[in-house]
């Protein structure tokens, strides 16, 4: 859930100007990601065959985020200040009918919601761990295939602008470990966009420097 705010206190409140025309979904979030460097987290199969926009004028990025996904059938997870996981609305409702125990909420949402920011986590922590890695100054669009046993068996990484960088990122995420027998209702691949910001900007290692 989205945290509260004051006025003014960081970038991600701060409207955004945003010209996004009708196109496929998943373009239309990598335009959204390049625009407010937001992190994407996704199943590639949810935005198969959608449309999203038109998008134009200012925005909050979390305002701009749930235009976008209006009506497609997506719903959209705060898993941190400049970090966002989508959903299957429709699976996720399902989950929420089928609960056992009204107090107990949809276990398989949370299950799924947990799996994803653990990823994120654990990706960035291997990025950070290696200083030619290191988030700043570049973007990362990659898809990734986990197989049984959690290990992440093959990384699509689209280039970086840097070759020798974009080798050392496909080998710090090749065979990151992740727990074992994903939740149900998650599928193959999955899709990580991430712009992390510098330090003074709250940026993505300054967590693991401190």
């Amino acid at each position: 859930m989205a945290d509260e705010h004051r006025p003014g206190l960081d970038v991600a409140d701060r409207p955004v100007s945003f010209d996004i025309g009708r196109q496929p979904l998943r373009q239309a979030l990598e335009q959204y990601f390049r625009t407010t460097g937001q992190s994407l987290l996704y199943d590639d199969a949810i935005t198969a065959g959608k449309q999203a926009g038109p998008l134009k004028g200012e925005f909050t990025p979390d305002a701009a985020l749930r235009t976008l996904l209006a009506g497609t059938g997506i719903i959209a997870r705060q898993t941190a200040p400049n970090a966002f996981m989508l959903l299957d609305a429709h699976r996720a409702a399902g989950a929420r009918e089928t609960a056992a125990a009204p107090a107990g909420g949809s276990q398989a949402t949370t299950a799924v919601s947990a799996y994803y920011a653990a990823l994120q986590a654990a990706v960035g922590s291997v990025l950070c761990g290696d200083p030619s890695t290191a988030p700043g100054g570049y973007r990362l669009a990659a898809r990734v295939w986990i197989g049984m046993d959690g290990a992440v068996q093959r990384v699509l990484l689209h280039t970086t602008g840097d070759a020798a960088r974009d080798r050392r990122i496909e080998a710090r995420l090749q065979g990151l470990q992740m727990p074992p027998h994903a939740p149900a209702g998650i599928t193959q691949p999955l899709t990580l966009l991430v712009l992390p910001r510098p330090p003074e900007q709250g940026g993505d290692c300054a967590v693991a420097a401190a």
